[in-house]
């Protein structure tokens, strides 16, 4: 498992096309396959019996320092947790992929896991940062809703106003991100575009960080 949480590292740390290489070759083998199913049968078994519940609680899939990894103490169902979140937070898209083509029972299990325990912390998470740094973003307003997982981007194009909605999805990053245009982008088919490019963008990108993505929101 130590191994795995160092394999997840070097896709992250690595640079944008040896990351596409490297989990390309992990999911065409099945490794992320094999992984994955392993994380699931190592978390604990009340979790695994109350995974359509919410009234766990969902600190058990927080992420672990290394301090914590390297305690003694540390049981095997707390670092399954831990590494289901890590593999989500920075791989979405091949987790995504694998989880689209489970038969339909396993699908709709983790679903209700992912959706219960681990998109809470992300979306949670992924908010923040976006509301932190959001006076970084030049010509551009931005609002955070966190109990509707929305962010509102409003920008002036040549003395246009601009908006654009990111939502994100109650079981995100499994669900796709819905993205929704202002009428004052350029026309009905320009906004269909833009909606289009960023929504592949958000949905294909290797490691979920809206943050980042929205580097993309200004280029469109």
């Amino acid at each position: 498992m130590f191994i795995w949480d160092c394999v997840i590292h070097a896709c992250v740390t690595s640079p944008l096309f040896v990351r596409t290489i490297y989990t390309s070759w992990l999911f065409e083998h099945k490794f992320i396959e094999k992984f994955l199913h392993f994380l699931i049968r190592a978390m604990p078994t009340e979790i695994l019996k109350n995974y359509d519940r919410k009234f766990l609680t969902c600190e058990i899939f927080n992420s672990l320092s290394l301090a914590q990894i390297n305690d003694d103490n540390l049981t095997l169902g707390r670092y399954a947790c831990h590494l289901y979140t890590e593999v989500l937070k920075k791989l979405p898209a091949v987790v995504r992929k694998w989880w689209n083509i489970l038969p339909s029972r396993k699908k709709s299990f983790l679903d209700k896991l992912t959706t219960n325990f681990v998109s809470p912390l992300i979306c949670d998470e992924e908010l923040k940062s976006i509301y932190t740094n959001k006076e970084k973003h030049e010509n551009m307003q931005v609002t955070v809703h966190l109990s509707t997982r929305e962010v509102l981007a409003v920008y002036f194009v040549d003395d246009v106003r601009t908006e654009l909605t990111i939502t994100l999805s109650s079981n995100y990053p499994l669900g796709p991100v819905k993205v929704d245009c202002g009428k004052n982008i350029g026309g009905r088919l320009s906004s269909r575009n833009i909606i289009m490019q960023l929504a592949l963008f958000l949905t294909h990108q290797v490691i979920t960080y809206l943050p980042y993505s929205y580097l993309g929101i200004q280029r469109c």
